[in-house]
């Protein structure tokens, strides 16, 4: 089991856990959100309460915010793309960026928007978390943990600004204005990518793009899926843990009825890169070639 202890005193402590997910943890992770989904919320508060998110720039794009959660080495490797086609593709819109770092500072972060000769503009948004915050200590597995708290984080950043949040992968390249895609999704509270190939029913859910509406039921819904992830995220974090509480708090918002869902098309995250797609993904080999691979152009990987 890979959940965390609760000692007397309501502090954590990691439980040794198993990278492997199987078929028993799968169904005691459903069980639990099951139950959670209409328990008062604590986990998530507790834990900003013992690891703060500093707000580095704030931007006051009206229309919707778009959400990228990575580490400053990911970033050096695979952001290039991401911010200079936003950048480019946002010129006179009205929806903003907002970047999370983890593990860093002020100062590095700094250096990193200047070394990325990135244009400035009131359509980025910029928070950072240290890597002395105590979510850190002792812990292994970094990659797997980034992928799964960003659905903490942008629980609180729901609660920060007042236009709807999308979030994506950070190695992307954004090819068209956003704009039309949140005007496609203000009819529903959360919008997710549903994946129609034969897979297992946790797994049809794509996390490469999740759509939260500025809704009562977008904040239940984002608020217990944050909930559910902060009980479990003290100790190493087994890889998929995001994709797991996301199909089971999708599940259970479906069985109580209360959340209007949409139903995000692929061209958010196209690894084909097709020429009309909202985003291209980098897939495969490109990830393989690193900070020296060119521009995706001309719809070529």
């Amino acid at each position: 089991m890979y959940v965390a202890a609760i000692r007397s005193d309501h502090s954590q402590v990691p439980f040794v856990k198993s990278l492997v997910l199987n078929n028993d943890v799968i169904e005691l992770l459903a069980a639990r959100v099951t139950n959670a989904w209409e328990r008062p919320p604590w986990a998530a508060d507790r834990l900003f309460e013992r690891n703060e998110i500093a707000i580095v720039q704030q931007s006051s794009a009206p229309d919707g915010v778009v959400c990228v959660f990575a580490d400053l080495a990911y970033l050096r490797a695979f952001g290039a793309d991401l911010l200079r086609s936003f950048g480019e593709a946002h010129r006179r819109s009205q929806i903003g960026l907002h970047v999370h770092v983890y593990r860093t500072t002020v100062d590095d972060l700094a250096r990193f928007i200047e070394d990325s000769r990135m244009p400035p503009g009131p359509w980025l948004e910029l928070s950072i978390d240290s890597a002395s915050a105590p979510i850190y200590r002792h812990r292994r597995n970094l990659p797997s943990f980034f992928i799964t708290a960003r659905f903490i984080i942008v629980d609180r950043l729901l609660q920060l600004y007042r236009p709807p949040l999308t979030m994506i992968d950070a190695d992307v390249e954004v090819r068209r204005d956003l704009a039309g895609f949140f005007d496609s999704m203000r009819s529903y509270d959360v919008g997710l990518i549903i994946r129609g190939d034969d897979k297992q029913a946790w797994r049809c859910l794509l996390a490469a793009a999740v759509f939260a509406n500025n809704t009562a039921g977008a904040r239940q819904f984002v608020h217990c899926l944050a909930d559910c992830i902060a009980g479990d995220i003290w100790g190493d974090v087994p890889f998929s843990l995001d994709a797991l509480y996301l199909h089971f708090c999708h599940r259970a918002a479906l069985a109580h009825g209360e959340i209007r869902f949409g139903r995000i098309p692929m061209s958010m995250s196209d690894h084909s890169f097709a020429a009309n797609s909202w985003i291209w993904h980098r897939k495969g080999e490109r990830k393989r070639v690193g900070a020296s691979a060119p521009p995706i152009e001309s719809g070529k990987a």
